[in-house]
């Protein structure tokens, strides 16, 4: 049975975190004071050798300890390693402060019965492309649905309904051109409509590509800087409309996490064809 709670604030589509990730020093493991870099300290990596996609669908956290954020960023940064210059441990230090204040975050934002199971498990996936242009034309879209949401009912403050909080996925790029990410524009949800109902019709990724972005020409973007952490709803009207930038020139590594409770990241798993709590990694 669904449990009803007092009302909760619904969390923001989209958040840009002020502070860019790749600024903080490995000794502090909070993204609110970052604190002095010094001058000639190296950039954390410069390039990869060939494309690479690592993901992991299993347990973060649980009353046991089974998982932890170190672990887990200690297990992505031996992957991004082993495919470029970067050194595993100043990139483990880096995925750890990601890890560790996304579930942070992720917990406050959830209704209060939540907040533990929310973050049991996690989808967490690092993807390393050379240079491509494949985004040239830019692939705007809404994060559609992830899992059937298992949260507690709420009053939201907003609406006054009982409805469940959206869930979040949180990103980083480490390497390469950030996210796109545009502001909302009545024109580009027009066009998003238009091409969810011809899709029946039958499904063109080009002409979609293509009419989006006659839609949204001369829209505002959001501004996103290389190693600042965003987070965005996914599965709701007001989810941010966002793309893969044109990385052309560059090589680009990006890093995501959605979290939820056990069960749902495992029911992710079984839409997906994935095998939960085992590391993947293609390319």
């Amino acid at each position: 049975m669904t449990q009803k709670t007092a009302s909760s604030r619904k969390p923001v589509p989209l958040v840009i975190f002020p502070t860019e990730l790749l600024s903080i020093p490995t000794t502090n493991t909070t993204i609110v004071e970052p604190g002095p870099e010094p001058i000639d300290k190296p950039p954390l990596l410069t390039g990869i050798t060939h494309d690479s996609v690592y993901s992991f669908y299993g347990l973060f956290d649980d009353e046991a300890g089974t998982a932890a954020p170190h672990s887990l960023a200690m297990s992505a940064a031996v992957s991004i390693a082993s495919t470029s210059d970067g050194n595993p441990d100043r990139l483990a230090g880096v995925l750890h402060r990601f890890l560790e204040n996304a579930q942070r975050d992720c917990m406050t934002e959830a209704a209060p019965p939540d907040q533990r199971q929310i973050i049991q498990a996690c989808w967490l996936v690092v993807r390393m492309f050379k240079p491509s242009e494949e985004y040239e034309v830019p692939r705007w879209h809404r994060d559609g649905r992830m899992f059937p949401c298992s949260c507690s009912t709420v009053k939201t403050q907003e609406e006054g309904e009982d409805k469940r909080l959206p869930h979040s996925k949180y990103a980083v790029t480490l390497l390469g051109p950030p996210t796109r990410v545009l502001k909302p524009h009545e024109a580009v949800d027009a066009a998003l409509d238009r091409v969810r109902e011809n899709r029946g019709l039958g499904y063109d990724e080009s002409r979609e590509r293509a009419e989006l972005a006659e839609a949204s020409r001369g829209c505002e973007e959001y501004e996103v800087r290389r190693g600042q952490v965003i987070r965005f709803s996914w599965g709701q009207g007001d989810s941010p409309v966002h793309s893969e930038p044109d990385f052309g020139g560059e090589d680009r590594v990006f890093v995501s996490v959605l979290f939820g409770s056990e069960e749902e990241i495992r029911e992710m798993c079984r839409w997906r064809q994935e095998t939960f709590g085992e590391v993947k990694v293609r390319g």
